[in-house]
C-alpha cells in the first residue's frame, strides 16, 4: 500500500480510477485528510466516500464542512 502512495506522488496526471484506488488506499491506512484531500481532484468523486470521511473526521473532532460540496 505505500507502494501505491509513493507511486501515485510521484506521478502528475493520473487516471480516475487510480486516483480511486489511492483514495481507498489512504482510507485503509487511516488517512483521512490525504483521502479527501485526493477526492477533491477527481472529476467525478464518490459520494459514498465522501461522506464516510465526513463522518469520521465529524466522530475524530477535525470535521470541515468546506470540503464536503451540496450535491443533489
Amino acid at each position: 500500500m505505500q507502494e501505491i502512495i509513493k507511486i501515485s506522488k510521484k506521478q502528475k496526471r493520473l487516471t480516475q480510477p487510480t486516483k480511486s484506488l489511492v483514495v481507498d488506499v489512504y482510507i485503509e491506512l487511516k488517512k483521512y485528510k490525504e483521502a479527501l484531500s485526493m477526492l477533491k481532484t477527481m472529476k467525478y468523486p464518490s459520494i459514498l466516500k465522501e461522506a464516510l470521511l465526513f463522518c469520521i473526521q465529524k466522530r475524530l473532532g477535525y470535521s470541515n464542512q468546506k470540503h464536503i460540496k451540496n450535491k443533489v
